[in-house]
Order: structure tokens, then C-alpha cells, then sequence
């Protein structure tokens, strides 16, 4: 195999060009990018006619957005000229070409380096784009030693399956016995599936949204629901699922039992045939599936639902395709063949194949852009300009999609939604969008005054970021940060959750500007630590190798921002923390006794937050970590990235009961059982629109009264703060402020001031300004305003 080294110049990766003999690779430049890549290719032909071949620079940037492919690549023109991703946009790479040198490795790639990687192009004249690089294992073999470093193991590409296939990869493979003995054959034993986890999509079509269906206990993927079609991966899981779905109210198409049209022998009756169905232009196009994975080979029947005719291209293969649109749901009533087998292409009109108008693909819509900018006026000045706007401005945004019978439906599993407001209940009505005026599922939440509806677009894109800008990025992050983080750096995993404190609702119109905030940040085009820098965060730690050298809120020096947040969140819930304990000295596993966890709890659990698991070096480091802790009876409590958002549930045990901390919501706020409890609460409760409910009403009566006994405590009894600390399991700075409060509350007149204040803030609230409009309006720090803000809801409200 030939060599070839990526290489890396500061923060630069660099794709060289290849001095083999493979050749370009091609790009495909579509409609959408013709005018961007003729601006590109423009100054090097003064001549149009010319074909004078041109050697410059380009980037690779992966689209993740890509609605047809997650791994999709874009030649593009440099960031540093200033224009959004839209407007740089040259073309894609083929989806062969990714494939050949493993699909994730390119986006990794890009990933790692920041969000670009420079290649050299070759221009041909103003049509013809390609990119000097090597061919498919090659690149892969490249790529896969710079990520290892990174601790990124990367996929192995198609040229290096060892495993049989039946298909080249060539091309399209149009054999009948060979699709014959896919359809009979299964790679492996049928899986259970017992718990359905569901999740809404939007499709190309607008007025089409796809139900995704995983297993919830082993996170398979089992199929999707696309308008009560249900395609499956394993169409032996068909009766199971069906089961499922129905309990959990999901219409779906039932099997056909009384068929138009029979199937021959050519099958054995009962046997289930593997395969799968991609819809294309309005009809249905059956292919057998491999089980090996490669899925090379053509549709071998095709289902217009227009005529309602099934059209396959052998007499061979009638039974297995009418056994399987039987099993879909679907009964045509004619089935036509070519007179040549496989020549339906050739001997029928594309119109009896396919309906005659093909649905455009309608990738990243958000129609009515003028609303957006009016709503976004509030924001901070450039964070919602030219690169965000343009892409809601798309001349082919679609008119209002129908209200279907299962629009409901659909927006139960938006996980959109759950993630960005994890306690929320829809209340079955539907309004428009507050951002862009399409049909939206309203809702109420704790951390909002008012109902809410947003579309699922939207809330998509409050979760993967429209903008390109860093510049438009580094201001919305600064502003999440003042907003929702007490000026605080954040993981970008934090962001995908509004943090607004529930006992304090914000009006409809704030929470508007946080989604739009979100709008304006991108994901994986740029590194998340880039980004933090340029809003102003490196004072706040030190950049290093592996992971940023940061203080957590408790002082703890951490050594990344995960870390952080973990120590952050022990803090936030009172859950006392040693930092960096060593663990015992040991012959085999920690000779030197220099070993140490990443926390220690009281009752003596370690704690780990694995950062590079997939890391050889740093694995043989765990599992030596593993069996230092088995061996000495030490309790070791694993982390992952994936465990940080389901803290509350991981730390149940160590929290202290009855927990109240004015940052109990961040860092991540989760629906545990005890939120679904107090959602509950609320809405049985008859709580007005300032958060005044039954749960709050008991929050400040505990609050009150853990005051009054640690107050009791040091006047009646004398005790000192470690002894009130030891009675009411509190750390030293809570028992402060419990103290603190207690003395205030016996007697207001001992703080004139205080009380003063307090006051003003229960008219504040009793006219329904927020919390961040009174501290503006009284002049206060956010800790004096946040006092106030709790002392008026305990002395001025029932």
C-alpha cells in the first residue's frame, strides 16, 4: 500500500496532495452549489470558454445536517472568507468515495481539526471540480493513525472487508438468484424486543415525518413508522412490534390476510423474506437485504401506490415481493413484469414506474423567516445576521404542512422538545410556532409564565445550530453563558437543555430568545474549545494537551470541562467530595502508589469519569484501576461521557433529602422521578403563571424551616456550625446561609435593608416582571437579587 502522511501545521490539518497514480477524486457539484463554485472557479477564467486546468486550495467540512446522509462531506471554500457554510458550499464528495475510505473517518477527521481540513482541488474549467487525494484505503489507513492519538479508533473501509460478499462494489448487481438467497437468509438469531423507545423525525417531504423505533433496553434500532407504514430492519420483529406500537396508541398498517393477488411457491409459505423498502419519487422500492451488510444490489420490485401496481423485475421474484407489501400493509391489485428480466427500466415508462413529479428535498426549511427576525430583534446585535436568516429565507420553504390525524401523535416523541424542556406537558392543542409561525404542538413548562409552541424544525435547529459564524457564535455563547450559566463556561452536551430556574419562570418571550440564541451556535463544525476562547472564556482556565486545566465552582482544580461539571453538580447538591484520593498502594496494580480516582465520597466510593476509553493505553489504565478496586473492596462508581446528563439519577443515593440549592437545576436539568413528581404537583395544583404552585409552597416551608432549627439550634442550644452542620447533614456554607436566613426571618427588623428590598421585589413579581428585568430595574447583584427574589416569595406570597 502506498504511503501517505496527513499533515498538521498549528491548527491547521492538511490533506497533501498524492503523488500516486490513482488519480482525482470527483466531486459532485449540484444546482445548489453551481453559482458558488462558478464564483470560486470565476477569477482563474477570464476566458468562460477556457479548460486550462488550475490547481488551487479548498476545505472539507462534514454537513452533519444532511438529512440523506449524517456523513456527508462538502468541498468548500475557506471560513476565513466570512461567508456562511451555505454560500461556501462548492459540493459533495460521493457517498462511494466515503464509504471506500470508511464513512466516519473523513468526519472525524474534520471533527478533530476543527472543523476543516485543507485539501488541494483541480479545477476544469468552470464545470469540474476535483480533489488531489489518494484512493479509498489509502486515505482510510491515514486517517485512521492521525485520529489514533486523539483516541478515535477509526472504521475500517469497504476495500478491507474480509467477509464474503455477493455483490461488487462497483456497481449495482441485478442478479435473481442471488437476491433469492438474500431473502431467505438471516445473518443471526432473532432478537427480542421488549420495550419500544420512540422518537419523531422530519423527513425531505415537510408534510411527512418518520416515528423512529429503537429497543429501549438494548438502544437496536428495530425500524421506522413512516405514515403508518412500519419498515423494519428485521421483518421478523414485524408481530412483536406491531404489539407494541399498538399498546402505545401508534396506528400502524396491519398485515394483509386476504390478499388480491396470490403468491406463488416460489417461497416457502411461511418464510419471512429479508428485506427492506426505500420510498423514491411517491412509489416504494423493494430491495433483499444483505446480510453482510454490503446492499449493493438494485430494487428488484417497485410499488406504485398510484395505480396500485407492483412492478417486479423477474417472474422469479413475484412471491417474495408480494409476500413482503402483504406484510407492509399494502394489497396491489396487478403486478406487471418486464418481457426481459431486469428491464423494467428499459421497457416501461417512468411514469408507470414512479408518479410523474418528484418531491424536492426540502433539507434544514424554516419557512417565514420574518418572523424569526422580529423575534430575534431582542438579541444581542449580529447574533441572528446574514449566514442564519439566509437559510430560513430558502426560496423553496414549502407552504404550511396539513394538520394530520397523527400530528398529536407525532409530537409526543419529539426528542427535540424533551431535551431542551426535559419537564413539559402537552396540552393537545396546536398553535403556531412562536418563532416561525408553523403549525406547533403547545405546551407548558415550570421554567416559563406562559404556554409555549414550537415547531419541531425549530426546536431541531435550537439543538444543531443553523449559524457558521464564529464570530455570531462566540456573542450567543456569551450571552447563554450571563443568561442561563452565572457567566460560567458550559459543555456544548449543556446547551441541548434550557437552564432557567423553575422556582423562578421566565415569560414566553425569554425563552424565545434562548432558542434563538441556539440558533446561531454551531455543532461539530468547529471545535467546542475554540469557540469557548472566543467568547471570552480562556481566562477561566488553561488549555491543555487533553481536556482545559479549570477551578469548579467549589474550588477544585479540575482537569476538563466534564470534570468540572461533575464537581459542579456534587456541589450544587450538597454532596460532600474529596478531590483526587489515591488509591492503596498495591504490588501488581499501583506499585508505585501514585494511582488516583477522580473523587472520593464520604462513605468512601471512588468515583472515575472515563475521558478516553476507546484510548488502548488509557483503557489498560481502567482496567487496572478496575481490578486495584476489586482486589482492596473498594465501591468504584464509572463514568461516561453519555452519564452526564443522568447525574441526578447516578447520585441519588449521596444526595441529602430535601435538597434545596439555588443551582439545584444546572448543570443539566433531567426529568427524574422527583421532577415528574413535582410536574405532577403543578399541574393538579392551582398554580398561577409566577410559579406560585403546591410544590414551591412546600420547597419555601422546608426552606423555612431548616432556617428556623439551625437559627434554634445556635441561640437555645449554642451549637456551633460544624455540630448544626452534623445535626442537619448540611455542608459549612449551607448552615451560613441557613443561620443567615434564620435570624432574618425571626425578625425582619433586624435587616432593615433586606426587607426593603425583599419588599420591592414582591411588587415586582405581583407585576410580572421577570427576575432579570427587576435586577436590571433595582440596580442589584444577581446574588442580592437573587435573595430578594427569595425572600419575597417566603414573606409576601400565601
Amino acid at each position: 500500500m502506498a504511503h501517505y502522511v496527513i499533515q498538521q501545521d498549528g491548527r491547521r490539518v492538511i490533506l497533501p496532495p498524492f503523488a500516486g497514480t490513482e488519480g482525482y477524486v470527483d466531486v459532485s457539484v449540484w444546482s445548489d452549489s453551481e453559482p458558488n463554485y462558478r464564483r470560486f472557479a470565476g477569477p482563474f477564467y477570464a476566458n468562460k470558454n477556457s479548460t486550462k486546468r488550475v490547481v488551487t486550495t479548498a476545505v472539507l467540512v462534514h454537513h452533519a445536517q444532511n438529512t440523506y446522509n449524517r456523513n456527508a462531506v462538502s468541498v468548500s471554500t475557506s471560513a476565513t472568507t466570512g461567508d456562511s457554510l451555505k454560500k461556501r458550499h462548492l459540493g459533495y464528495l460521493r457517498d462511494s468515495f466515503l464509504n471506500a475510505t470508511g464513512a466516519t473517518n473523513l468526519p472525524d477527521l474534520i471533527e478533530v481539526a476543527g472543523g476543516e481540513v485543507e485539501v488541494t482541488v483541480v479545477l476544469q474549467g468552470l464545470n469540474e471540480l476535483l480533489i488531489d487525494l489518494p484512493g479509498g484505503l489509502v486515505l482510510s489507513e491515514a486517517i485512521r493513525t492521525f485520529l489514533k492519538p486523539h483516541g478515535i479508533i477509526g472504521v475500517a473501509s469497504y476495500g478491507e472487508r474480509t467477509e464474503p460478499r455477493l455483490y461488487k462494489h462497483s456497481g449495482k448487481c441485478k442478479d435473481t438468484v442471488g437476491d433469492l438467497r438474500l431473502l431467505g437468509r438471516f445473518a443471526e438469531e432473532p432478537q427480542p424486543v421488549t420495550v419500544l423507545a420512540l422518537s419523531t423525525r422530519r423527513s425531505r417531504n415537510p408534510e411527512v415525518r418518520v416515528l423512529d423505533v429503537a429497543d429501549a433496553l438494548t438502544g437496536r434500532v428495530v425500524g421506522t413508522v413512516t405514515e403508518a407504514r412500519l419498515d423494519l430492519v428485521d421483518e421478523r420483529d414485524r408481530d412483536t412490534v406491531l404489539a407494541l406500537l399498538s399498546d402505545a396508541g401508534i396506528p400502524t398498517a396491519r398485515p394483509v390476510v386476504s390478499p388480491h393477488l396470490s403468491a406463488n411457491d416460489t417461497l416457502l409459505q411461511d418464510a419471512v423474506p429479508n428485506a427492506f423498502v426505500k420510498e423514491y419519487g411517491g412509489t416504494l422500492d423493494i430491495y433483499a437485504r444483505d446480510p453482510d451488510g454490503s446492499n449493493y444490489q438494485s430494487s428488484f420490485a417497485v410499488y406504485n401506490p398510484s395505480n396500485d401496481v407492483l412492478w417486479v423485475e423477474d417472474s422469479h421474484l413475484v412471491a417474495p415481493a408480494l409476500r413482503y407489501v402483504h406484510r407492509l400493509g399494502l394489497d396491489p391489485t396487478r403486478v406487471g413484469t418486464p418481457k426481459r428480466a431486469w428491464g423494467l427500466d428499459d421497457e416501461i415508462s417512468r411514469s408507470s414506474l414512479r408518479d410523474a413529479t418528484q418531491r424536492d428535498n426540502y433539507e434544514g426549511w424554516l419557512p417565514k423567516a420574518h418572523v424569526l427576525v422580529s423575534v430575534g430583534a431582542g438579541l444581542p446585535e449580529g447574533v441572528l445576521t446574514s449566514d442564519v436568516v439566509e437559510w430560513v429565507l430558502d426560496d423553496q420553504a414549502p407552504a404550511l404542512p396539513r394538520l394530520s390525524p397523527a400530528f398529536h401523535m407525532f409530537e409526543k416523541h419529539v426528542v427535540a422538545r424533551t431535551r431542551l424542556f426535559p419537564e413539559h406537558t402537552l396540552t393537545g392543542a396546536a398553535d403556531s410556532c412562536r418563532i416561525c409561525a408553523q403549525p406547533a404542538a403547545a405546551f407548558t413548562t415550570p421554567i416559563c409564565s406562559n404556554y409555549l409552541a414550537y415547531c419541531h424544525a425549530c426546536l431541531d435547529a435550537s439543538i444543531s445550530g443553523l449559524g457558521e459564524s464564529r464570530e455570531r457564535a462566540a456573542i450567543a455563547l456569551k450571552e447563554i453563558s450571563a443568561l442561563e450559566f452565572d457567566d460560567q463556561p458550559m459543555l456544548e452536551s449543556q446547551i441541548a437543555t434550557l437552564h432557567v430556574n423553575p422556582d423562578a419562570p421566565v415569560a414566553a418571550t425569554t425563552i424565545d430568545q434562548l432558542l434563538l440564541l441556539r440558533f446561531a451556535i454551531p455543532r461539530r463544525h468547529v471545535a467546542w474549545t475554540l469557540l469557548l476562547e472566543d467568547a471570552g472564556f480562556a481566562e477561566h482556565g488553561l488549555r491543555m494537551g487533553r481536556g482545559t486545566l479549570i477551578r469548579s465552582r467549589d474550588g477544585h482544580l479540575c482537569l476538563s470541562m466534564r470534570e468540572k461539571a461533575v464537581c459542579d453538580f456534587l456541589h450544587q447538591h450538597n454532596v460532600p467530595h474529596e478531590r483526587e484520593p489515591f488509591y492503596p498502594r498495591d504490588p501488581d496494580y499501583n506499585a508505585s502508589g501514585l494511582r488516583r480516582a477522580d473523587w472520593m465520597l464520604a462513605d468512601g466510593t471512588l468515583v472515575e469519569l472515563w475521558g478516553l476509553p476507546k484510548n488502548p493505553e488509557y483503557a489498560a489504565k481502567m482496567t487496572a484501576k478496575r481490578l486495584l478496586a476489586e482486589r482492596h473492596g473498594l465501591r468504584l462508581l464509572e463514568l461516561f461521557d453519555t452519564s452526564l446528563p443522568n447525574l441526578p439519577a447516578i447520585f441519588e443515593g449521596w444526595i441529602p433529602p430535601g435538597t434545596a440549592s439555588a443551582w439545584s437545576w444546572s448543570p443539566l436539568l433531567i426529568a427524574t422521578e422527583a421532577a415528574k413528581e413535582r410536574q405532577q404537583n403543578t399541574q393538579k395544583s392551582s398554580g398561577d403563571n409566577r410559579g406560585r404552585n403546591e410544590y414551591n409552597t412546600e420547597l419555601r416551608r422546608q426552606r423555612v424551616a431548616l432556617c428556623a432549627e439551625a437559627f434554634r439550634l445556635q441561640e437555645e442550644e449554642h451549637c456551633t456550625r460544624a455540630t448544626i452542620g452534623q445535626r442537619l447533614d448540611k455542608g459549612p456554607d449551607t448552615v451560613k446561609g441557613l443561620l443567615r436566613d434564620g435570624k432574618f426571618y425571626a425578625d425582619t427588623t433586624s435587616d432593615a435593608e433586606r426587607y426593603a428590598v425583599a419588599k420591592r421585589a414582591a411588587e415586582a413579581r405581583e407585576h410580572n416582571l421577570t427576575r432579570a428585568e427587576f435586577q436590571r430595574q433595582a440596580g442589584l447583584t444577581k446574588p442580592k437579587t437573587e435573595e430578594a427574589w427569595r425572600d419575597a416569595s417566603i414573606l409576601f406570597e400565601d
